[in-house]
Parts: structure tokens; sequence; C-alpha cells
């Protein structure tokens, strides 16, 4: 009788480079998921749990078309709001007409009498919209306001202008005429014709033809997976460090994402406002408020108008004459392509000599307090403005007392909790608390036994602890009481942001503003001091800036473009597309960051200072021609810089140090951003704490809010960071080993194999970085001599050192 054939037991895991091409979704490996207490474990676990693999321009958006179209079918909001778009489409049709006459006057007078059909069709809709003109000095007192009869000169009586970069004062149109300048671009996109004659139609196409032919198979690492443990994420993002695939961005694509429930109920949500920002290619114009849903109606009424003008005047159609591209409808692509052109071109004023613009929308801060959050989403489901629906958070651990004291975080509690186990991976987005910064920071606190008592030393040392032998005497406080410990005034909260997304309009308060807010350029005018935030340890809450700590919801319509930026103090940072549109980023792989430093530090009139506090418009014209721009995609091409496309469900994650992006919107999208920091490419915190730019300080500012807060809360002291504050640039011209990734070099004093560092030759030339400390050893014969590479020297003959 024949025995049974064994049954064949699974094969044995391998760990090497073909792993992850040979890894198949549901295959069980040999592995214990519950043993992690190791780190190559751990980093085993990772890699079942998360691939990565390039992804190209084109694939990205081939292989995720399907999650857009989603987003316009599955969720009821979306409905809801194209109708109300049909409605403004409705008045820009049937707007009356005074000037028929094929001309240029006749364009301007048609776009400014549809603009204003539309525009009272808005204020109707939302009473947020209130006009300011029924005060202006032109209408006599007691008089009956009527939008209907107002002429061009009264809606402009105030001069309009652009704040173009740091350098000049602050935009301050009223709202009215930003609300009228976003209604002008929708009646120019209707006309058409000021987007298919003359120059501005050979620059689309000009663009077109470069976006399409160099910019389409850039690579892109990207990560994908199932929610799971954060710790599994952090822990791939770290194992592909070790193998040397990490680069200055990377993807992170999460394949359980869905449309969530939470989505709609914000949008549509009646109490819920948007303070959005009027923005022009060459900078924004001033802001003004509305209901979140009328932000979102307009936005879809720009995407329609723009595939309508697409279909009727490019797709199909000879190209001007030159080697340019056809646009085709079949491609979708091209239809990316021609959106990224649009934004780079449109023009930005209405008419001649006249202070009307073209303006397209931004909403950097759509956040809301936790108790209108319980009215939106119910009673328990979410104490954090995060669109996920699985981003839940304990009652006791976020508080948000009143809007003027933002957020805050339990010290208490949140050293109880492991956030690295969080459920899901789309937690880091919303509260990343288990990176190695704060989480290094809660790790602390939990080794020392708890938070240190008010008075003590250590904790004193939060607004004190300076570098060297004689440290500065701590800073006196009073013990706050608990409701005013509960964080930072919203001015804070909304000046120390991560991009989120650098893009203009935002109303910087210190040069190192935020991602989310935009990166505005900073005012001319001095910075009010603000006050010190209270030691954590000492009064058991840790601030929680939106967008720098705690997750920063974003709102970007079509050609929404954020400024060319790294990140305050170097920081990483993530933005998840949570809803909508697909987003382009530009970014620059360390291999052609030193030439880009080279280039934009000489691109404007502002130099260093401009672009290291997210001032530059990556749409910016030059001055004396106006036509051509000062960032053309042939610089960009030359330099190296890459183009990837993120979809819906996709995450993207800048790394630390200079790491220059910037972004562009093809359509409306819901983003949620925030900073966070690994242990990657050779940084540490301490690293970049000494290596940040010495341009984002003032000479009228102690401090920029991001190290403020870092040293006010008493992050830095916990940490053992010494804090030192930044030399002048001149001083500092330390060079730094070039990083190949995954290239070795031997090292001269041991003789062994080493990675190479962390950034290109001269990348710090411009920032603050102290001089290397002198080491000595002894050597065999009992004599000290200096370490070499250490910055010693050989001692003088009549020191001598007591051992």
């Amino acid at each position: 009788m024949a025995q049974p054939k064994p049954t064949p037991k699974p094969p044995k895991l391998q760990w090497s480079s073909s792993l992850l091409a040979d890894w198949q979704p549901g295959q069980k490996w040999d592995v214990d998921p519950y043993e992690h207490s190791k780190p190559e474990e751990r980093a085993k676990r990772a890699r079942l749990a998360w691939q990565d693999k390039p992804r190209t321009f084109h694939s990205l958006y081939h292989e995720n078309k399907q999650r857009v179209e989603d987003c316009w079918t599955k969720c009821a909001a979306m409905q809801t709001c194209r109708d109300l778009a049909e409605e403004l489409h409705q008045a820009l049709e049937k707007a009356p007409l005074e000037d028929l006459r094929p001309n240029a006057a006749g364009e301007k007078s048609r776009i400014f009498s549809r603009a204003q059909a539309m525009k009272r069709v808005l204020e109707k809709a939302d009473p947020t919209l209130v006009s300011e003109t029924a005060t202006d000095a032109t209408e006599e007192p007691g008089s009956t306001h009527d939008p209907s009869k107002l002429t061009s000169r009264q809606h402009t009586n105030k001069q309009m202008r652009i704040q173009r970069s740091s350098n000049e004062a602050e935009p301050d149109a009223t709202p009215d005429q930003c609300v009228m300048s976003v209604c002008l671009l929708m009646a120019a996109l209707y006309e058409q014709t000021p987007f298919t004659q003359g120059d501005v139609r050979k620059r689309i196409y000009s663009d077109f033809t470069l976006l399409k032919r160099h910019f389409r198979q850039d690579e892109l690492v990207v990560l994908h997976g199932r929610s799971g443990p954060v710790r599994e994420l952090f822990d791939s993002i770290k194992d592909l460090d070790k193998r040397g695939g990490l680069q200055n961005l990377i993807g992170i694509r999460f394949e359980d994402w869905k449309v969530y429930d939470r989505v709609s109920k914000f949008i549509m949500a009646e109490e819920l406002e948007a303070q959005v920002t009027a923005i022009t290619s060459e900078g924004p114009v001033g802001k003004f408020v509305c209901r979140l849903h009328t932000f979102v109606t307009l936005c879809t009424l720009h995407m329609r108008l723009t595939r309508e003008l697409f279909a009727a005047a490019f797709a199909d159609t000879h190209p001007p004459k030159g080697q340019n591209e056809w646009m085709t409808s079949k491609d979708e692509l091209d239809f990316v392509d021609f959106t990224e052109a649009m934004a780079r071109n449109t023009p930005f004023r209405h008419a001649p000599r006249e202070p009307q613009f073209y303006c397209w929308m931004y909403a950097p801060e759509v956040n809301a307090p936790t108790d209108m959050l319980e009215r939106i989403f119910g009673k328990g489901a979410c104490r954090l403005p995060a669109m996920n629906d699985a981003c839940a958070m304990p009652d006791d651990a976020v508080h948000h007392v009143s809007p003027e004291e933002g957020y805050s975080l339990d010290v208490d509690r949140a050293c109880q909790v492991d956030w690295a186990e969080e459920t899901s991976s789309l937690c880091p987005v919303g509260y990343p608390w288990c990176d190695d910064l704060l989480g290094a920071y809660f790790d602390r606190i939990r080794r020392q036994g708890g938070r240190r008592p008010p008075g003590s030393k250590a904790s004193a040392q939060g607004n004190g602890h300076t570098h060297g032998s004689t440290p500065t005497p701590a800073v006196k406080q009073e013990q706050p009481p608990m409701s005013a410990a509960a964080g930072v005034v919203s001015q804070q909260a909304g000046s120390i942001k991560s991009e989120h997304q650098s893009a203009p309009g935002a109303t910087p308060v210190a040069n190192g503003q935020a991602h989310a807010n935009g990166g505005a350029p900073a005012a001319t005018a001095a910075p009010e001091r603000k006050a010190a935030l209270h030691n954590a340890e000492e009064t058991g809450r840790l601030a929680l800036p939106l967008g720098m700590f705690l997750v920063g919801i974003i709102c970007s319509g079509s050609y929404t473009n954020t400024q060319i930026h790294v990140e305050d103090l170097l920081l990483m940072s993530i933005n998840l597309n949570i809803f909508g549109a697909p987003k382009v980023w530009w970014w620059l792989p360390q291999e052609a960051v030193q030439a880009f430093k080279e280039y934009g530090e000489e691109m404007t009139e502002g130099g260093r200072r401009e672009l290291y506090t997210k001032s530059i418009s990556p749409f910016l014209l030059d001055n004396d021609t106006h036509t051509e721009h000062l960032l053309p995609l042939t610089i960009l091409r030359d330099i190296g810089a890459k183009r990837a496309l993120q979809m819906p469900g996709m995450a993207v994650l800048t790394m630390p140090g200079y790491a220059f992006h910037f972004t562009t919107s093809i359509g409306f999208n819901i983003a949620e951003s925030a900073n966070l920091f690994l242990e990657v490419m050779g940084w540490t915190f301490e690293k970049l704490w000494l290596s940040r730019p010495v341009e984002q300080y003032s000479s009228d500012q102690e401090e920029d809010d991001m190290a403020k807060y870092l040293h006010d809360t008493g992050v830095l002291a916990t940490l053992g960071i010494p804090y030192r504050k930044p030399r002048h640039a001149a001083e500092v011209h330390r060079e730094l080993a070039p990083r190949v990734p995954g290239g070795f070099y031997q090292d001269s004093a041991t003789g062994k194999e080493l990675r190479r560092c962390l950034v290109n030759p001269d990348h710090v030339k411009y920032v603050a970085m102290p001089p290397p400390m002198p080491v000595f050893k002894m050597d065999a014969k009992g004599t000290v001599v200096p370490v070499p590479g250490s910055g010693a020297t050989a001692l003088p003959p009549n020191v001598v050192i007591t051992v």
C-alpha cells in the first residue's frame, strides 16, 4: 500500500533583493507576526505589509483613474455641488451682454457682464458672500444697494495689487474684489477667446509639448499595501532606506482606500466656512469667506469650464506652427498636461491698466473645533479634523477648549498609548506621534517615569536650555490654569504649520511658516512678538499646531499651486490626497539639489531669503518681459527635476533635508497634511536642528515659530538637544560627502566600508552647522593624540590632561 505523500511545508522566506518581485498577495510566509521585538523581525513584517516598486507618471494615472471617477459618482455632496455649478453656468450663458463686437473691447465687456451675473447668483445662494460695495464711498448715504447697477470702476474703487514676494506688503483686496476676480476667471474660461488667440495659445502649446515629451516617464518609488499598524509603515520606510532606495520624495498607495462617508458630510456642513485665498499666477491678491460647499461648487465649475475649453479649442486641432505636440481627446493625460499648462500661462490681469485680475482659489485651513466635528460626524466619531473614517481619538487625549486656544494633547494620556500600534496606517497623517521626534519625546517621558514636577531642573530647561558650559537662566513662568494650558492661540496655530503644501495666500506672522497654509510671502512689517508657549511637562498639555503635529485639511481647486519650498526646520512632510482630482508634484532628487540651489538662490531679487521663506511662485513671470517664466520647464528639465502624480488614496512623503518641491492641482481635491520626522538618510533631529536654513530667520525676530515652539514647550530639553541659534551664512562653508543611494566608501581611519553621507557636496553651504568638536584619544604609549577627522589639533607641550 502506497504511503500518502507528506503535505509540503510553505516555502521558507529568503530575504533577498528578489523578495519584492516574487511576493504575491495572500501568501503566508514562515514568519511569526507577533515577533517584533527585534528590529530585523520588524523589518521582515514591514516588507510583507508594504511592497515598493517604481511607478511612472503615466502608470500612476492609469492604475488609479477609477478612483477619481469614484470620487465624483459615489459622493452625494458632489452631485449637489454639480447642480449648483449648473446654475452658475446658466448665469454665465444667459447674462445680458451690452457689447457684441468681435474685438478686444467687446471681449472684455462680455467677460465683465458674465462675471457680474454669476456673482449675483452666488450672493443669493450663499449669505456669507456679502458684497462690500454697499459701504463704498461711491454710493450715497441711504441709497439702496443694487449690484446689477454697479459699474467696473465701482467694483474696483480700491486699487488691487499682487503680492509677488516676501519683500512686498501683504495683499489687501476686499472680499468683494476677490470674489469678483474669481468670477472674472470663470467668465473668461466660458468666453474662451482670451486663451485661444495670440501669444497665450502659443505658450500653452509650448509648455504642453515639454510636459508631454519630457515629464511623463519620471519614476517615483511607491510603497503600496493595506492599512495596518503605523509601525509597519515607518519600519518599511526605514528598511527601504537601508537598502538605498529612498529619494527626496516617495509615494504611499493605500490599497484599501475608499470614498469615505465623512467627506460628503464635511462638504455639505452648513456651519462650516472656508477662508479662501484668491490667487493669480503671480501671487495672491486677497481673501474672502464662504461656505465650504460654495467653494466646492466654484471648483466644480472651474473644472467643467476648463474641460469645455480643452474640448472646443485645443483637443484634436492643429497646433501652432512649430514642433508642438497634438492634444487629443483619447489620451486622458493630455488634459492633465493641458491643465498644468493653463495654470502656468493664464493671464493674471483682466484688462490693461485696470486693477482687475483672473484668480483661482485655495482654502488651506478648513478645520473645525471638536464640538463642530462631533455635530458633523456624530457624537464620539472623531475629535480630529481628519476625513478618514478609521481615524478616531480617545475623548481624554485631544482637547480643543476654544478657537483661541487651539488643540492640545494630554501628555499623561499620550504616554499611556502605543500610537505605533494603531490599526490604520492612515493615522500618521492625522497624528504623527509615533515618529522619531514627538514619538521619541513621549518615549523619553515614559523612561523617566512620567512628567517632571513643575519647577524641576529638567522642566525649567525647556525655556532656557542653551548649548555650552554656561546655560542661560530659565524663563520663570507661573503655572497657568488648565484652560490656558490647552494650547496656543489661533494666530500661533495658523502660523506654525507644515503642505501641507506651501501655497500662496496665507498671512504669515513669521518667516518659518507652514506648508499647510501655503507658505505665503511674508509681510515686510515687523512681526508681532508672541507670548512663550507653556512647558508641556509642567502643564501636562502639549500644544498641537495644525498642519505641524496635527492634521491640517487643505482644499484646492484647478490651477492651485504651492510655492517652491523646503519644510520648516527641514522636517519631513506627509500629504494624503483623501478625495478628488489628481495633484502634480514637482521635486528635486538628491543629485539635482545643488544645481537647483545655485539657480533658485539667484532667481529673484530677494535671493536666498525668498527661496527659504516660501515666497517664490513656480509660475512667476519676469518683471521686464511679463511673458517669460523665471522658472521655465526647460530649466527644470536641464536641472533634473522630476514630476509625479498623486492620485486619490495616495500619500506623498518628502524626506528630511533639502527636499525642494511644489505642487499643482488638476481639479478639486481634499488633502490632509502634517509634518513628522524619521531618522532616515543619515539625518538625526539634532542634525536637522543645526542645519536649518539661516534665511528662515530675520534680524527683527529672535526665532521662527517652529523653533520657538520646540523650545518653549520643552521638547528640545526633554530630548537632550542643545538649543543653538543659527550663525550667519558667511561663517558656514562645511561640505558633506556625496550620498549615492546604495553606495559605500572606505573609512580612511578604520578601513571599514560605510554608507555614504546624506547629501551632495555644498548642500549646506548656506545653513548653520557647528564646527566639529575636537576629540582626543590615548595611544598605546599613553600619549593624548587628536582623533583624525574630528577637527582636533595636537596639544601644546605645556598642556597637561589629567584622567
